[in-house]
């Protein structure tokens, strides 16, 4: 009796253990490193070298030959990035770089119309699902707009009608931009958004908020200096703000300031010109 009930508890270890295995074996593995596959339109290009290169430094992520109608990037991406591949003008893919198969169909665009999708991988999933509503909801808004052109042709009476529709494009953007920077403002979907209407449609300090909340060496990139800082300047000039101070010289060459006229208990008339 006493073997048996060893055998039967030996069973189950076995059973116990072989099941575990066998879920180890049967979890989806986590890509530890990336392909990206191109289809070009034709083969006009065959021979031609392809580059991609990191958005927001510049930096060159590879480069390769086009194969007849196709190219392929392999490589390891330790952390996503947001790129750009260029064949020429017209010709061109934005993707998250990230581990795992991508596909790309190339296709001619204009600089009207969204550049093509990459597919295979979740970032660039999601881009593509954020662009489609993007893109969908700008486009019924559009076509709102006309249809109310056409019922009210007078200016006046047409953006009377029409604020309340434009009010909530904006704020449906508006809310929808915060609400994706605060989930994605450390990975490469925050810096595929600031080229995004969901970034277009913030507000000054929005905008602010969503830039200083990248990531470090983003911050210190020259894209992101080129943006910041015209942005905390318009800031310094909205409504209720404190006033800038401007110092110069009178007719008599004397020393002259904004601050000697302002807060004296009087208003205070400023005319700019020039000769």
């Amino acid at each position: 009796m006493m073997m048996k009930r060893k055998k039967s508890m030996l069973m189950a270890v076995l059973m116990m253990t072989a099941a575990s295995l066998m879920s180890c074996t049967d979890a989806p593995q986590k890509p530890t490193s990336y392909v990206v596959e191109g289809i070009l339109p034709d083969s006009t290009h065959h021979g031609k070298q392809v580059y991609m290169e990191r958005y927001y430094d510049r930096k060159s992520m590879g480069v390769t030959h086009i194969e007849g109608d196709r190219f392929v990037f392999t490589g390891v991406a330790d952390t996503a990035d947001y790129c750009r591949i260029d064949i020429e003008r017209g010709l061109y893919c934005n993707l998250i770089l990230e581990n795992g198969h991508i596909h790309i169909k190339m296709e001619y665009t204009v600089r009207s119309e969204i550049p093509p999708f990459p597919t295979g991988t979740a970032g660039n999933e999601e881009i593509a699902r954020l662009s489609e509503f993007e893109e969908a909801f700008s486009s019924a808004h559009r076509k709102r707009m006309d249809s109310l052109r056409q019922v009210f042709p007078n200016r006046t009476d047409f953006e009377k009608e029409a604020q309340p529709f434009a009010d909530t494009y904006l704020q449906t953007f508006r809310q929808k931009g915060n609400e994706l920077f605060s989930r994605h403002h450390a990975d490469a979907i925050g810096l595929w958004l600031l080229h995004s209407r969901y970034y277009q449609h913030m507000k000054l300090e929005e905008k602010i908020a969503a830039l200083e909340s990248m990531p470090a060496e983003v911050q210190k990139s020259q894209w992101i200096e080129s943006l910041l800082p015209p942005l905390k300047q318009l800031q310094k000039t909205q409504p209720g703000m404190p006033y800038i101070d401007i110092k110069g010289k009178d007719v008599n060459g004397q020393p002259i300031a904004l601050s000697d006229f302002i807060g004296k208990g009087n208003y205070v008339f400023i005319d700019m010109w020039s000769s």
